[in-house]
């Protein structure tokens, strides 16, 4: 993964230290998660953009955590420590996943990956 904008790096996560920070993954699954958090505990939700290849996630890839604007980008409300699932899609296949913070303060610690 590699981190673009301003982040802080920890021992165990990486810290979103604005707003537009983002999260880039090559992959190649069916499903990423991730696990993240909005900062301390305690602290406000964070919203996060989910792109796909540079768009927002096609409905066959969303997930039960996947909301949409009203300007048609997909994001989830990170509202506590917790294993976010983040792109489920049809069959293992190889994508570009792009996060990004919509507040400073996000924490974003480990990726898994599915078939």
């Amino acid at each position: 993964a590699t981190l673009d904008g301003p982040w802080t790096r920890e021992a165990q996560y990486a810290q979103a230290d604005a707003a537009g920070a983002a999260i880039v993954l090559a992959y190649s699954a069916r499903e990423v998660n991730l696990v993240l958090a909005p900062g301390e505990r305690g602290a406000a939700p964070i919203d996060v953009t989910v792109e796909l290849d540079g768009e927002p996630l096609p409905p066959e890839y969303r997930t039960p955590d996947t909301m949409v604007d009203g300007q048609g980008a997909t994001f989830m409300r990170v509202t506590g420590s917790d294993l976010y699932r983040l792109v489920a899609g049809p069959a293992v296949e190889q994508h570009t996943i792009r996060l990004t913070a919509r507040a400073a303060g996000l924490r974003a610690f480990a990726f898994t990956f599915g078939t």
